[in-house]
């Protein structure tokens, strides 16, 4: 999914933001999901369209790239404070228009 309100100023290293994000969510994110709620694919995907999504609001590629601190202040703490929040931020990909 993409973000749904988003100020793009600078998309350098949108790509790798959403890269790192992505396997941020695998390595350490995921671990206490729970399963039968949701798919940790989309919860990784959805992540890392956040943090590319955060990336794009500075200039150049790390200068609004979130940090652990910034995704528990944006995101919640715990696993399912994350997903409520990304679920709210991001778009569904069956819902995402096409051009």
């Amino acid at each position: 999914g993409t973000l749904k309100e988003v100020d793009i100023v600078d998309t350098t290293g949108a790509g790798d933001a959403f890269i790192g994000g992505y396997i941020y969510s695998k390595a350490g994110l995921t671990n206490g999901l729970n399963k039968d709620i949701l798919s940790p694919i989309l919860f990784q995907l959805r992540f890392a369209s956040w943090v590319a999504g955060a990336k794009i609001g500075g200039i150049g590629a790390r200068t609004k790239l979130p940090d652990a601190e910034e995704v528990r202040n944006a995101l919640g703490s715990s696993i399912d404070e994350i997903d409520h929040s990304l679920k709210n931020l991001v778009s569904d990909p069956d819902t995402m228009k096409t051009i």
